[in-house]
């Protein structure tokens, strides 16, 4: 028998294995307060990509990054992040949505979310976050028994070029959700649009993912999706940490409010709020125990390139991704990535203190 897996000092075994969205997640409170906008997203998302063009060379994978392009392009003030966060504190589910963001208030959510938000912008952008993500977090989710079942089950597992196009979407796809998915003189007319954005995020993968099964359980489950979350939050900010104990000013960040963006963005993914780490402290004990517990192999100290968990791996799933890392980003791929630089400049100048304590040292 597994040691039971604790968080808060609560065992939430009995959570790992069950299915996407978790009754205490933004998610589904969403379906609670605006159902007609999640038929809306989930008809716009089947829309979006069956009528996606299959990737070259890989006629079984439908890229679905145009998509959340197109979430730009849904006229109206109702689908900003205020509105949403407002619609959720108006509706049955209040008091559960007020427990799971941790504020009484749309508003007082709203500002600790946009504040969390440009937090994680500036972390998530900087060279050695872009180098652990790359270098070690897409890969690292494979540790995870059941990430890596079911990955193999997909026909384009074993591509190099699917693999490659697969990191660089989700950076796609994550940089419009950090920026607020919104440009130009819309985005103060009709406001940020991270929480919709990553609610489709958690409906594509629900509606992609939901029917892989082993021995009668979802392999999309509430351990995959907390333990990639992880790889995407606990990581990189253990990263921060050790450049910190040489320049602790030039790499200091704001723990709190980068740990609370990804508390939000758990939740609407669909996560269980048992199963998601308001801090360092907790992300550091629920990284060891998806280890100790035997939902992940490998080694929890090794965050790097030579994580003994790789060789482990299905052999035709890590000769695939050790290869797709010599795949070039195609010439769209670069296009769409290079419109984000005008926004980490702006991040830039915001953070221009941090940057004078960095070249001097500190």
């Amino acid at each position: 028998m597994p040691p039971p897996f604790l968080v808060r000092g609560q065992d939430v075994s009995h959570l790992l294995h069950t299915a996407l969205p978790a009754h205490d997640s933004l998610y589904s409170a969403m379906y609670s307060a605006q159902q007609q906008l999640m038929f809306s997203l989930r008809q716009h998302w089947d829309t979006a990509h069956q009528g996606s063009t299959p990737l070259t060379g890989a006629p079984s994978y439908r890229p679905s990054v145009s998509a959340f392009a197109a979430l730009e392009g849904w006229w109206g003030t109702s689908y900003g992040d205020r509105e949403l966060a407002r619609a959720l504190f108006n509706s049955a589910r209040a008091a559960d949505v007020a427990n799971i963001v941790g504020h009484p208030t749309a508003d007082a959510f709203a500002d600790a979310f946009e504040a969390a938000r440009d937090e994680a912008f500036y972390v998530f952008a900087q060279v050695p976050s872009v180098n652990t993500l790359n270098g070690f977090s897409f890969k690292a989710t494979y540790l995870h028994r059941d990430i890596e079942t079911l990955f193999a089950r997909l026909p384009h597992f074993q591509n190099p070029t699917v693999l490659r196009y697969r990191v660089m979407e989700t950076a796609r796809v994550m940089l419009r959700i950090l920026w607020g998915n919104m440009n130009g003189v819309w985005r103060s007319l009709y406001q940020k649009r991270s929480l919709l954005t990553t609610l489709l995020l958690g409906m594509m993968h629900n509606r992609l993912l939901k029917q892989y099964m082993n021995a009668g359980r979802p392999l999309y489950n509430q351990s995959g999706v907390a333990f990639t979350l992880l790889t995407f939050s606990y990581v990189p900010a253990q990263v921060w940490r050790d450049k910190q104990q040489n320049q602790p000013q030039g790499y200091a960040f704001d723990e709190a409010r980068w740990y609370y963006f990804w508390r939000i963005f758990g939740s609407l993914l669909g996560l269980s709020a048992a199963l998601i780490p308001h801090d360092h402290d907790e992300a550091e004990e629920m990284w060891y125990w998806f280890f100790a517990n035997g939902e992940c192999r490998g080694n929890p100290h090794d965050l790097t390139r030579t994580q003994p968990g790789f060789r482990q791996l299905n052999p035709a799933l890590h000769n695939a991704f050790n290869a797709s890392n010599r795949v070039q980003p195609d010439n769209w791929t670069a296009l769409d990535l290079a419109t984000f630089l005008p926004a980490w400049l702006v991040t830039q100048l915001r953070s221009t203190p941090r940057w004078f304590r960095y070249f001097r040292g500190q």
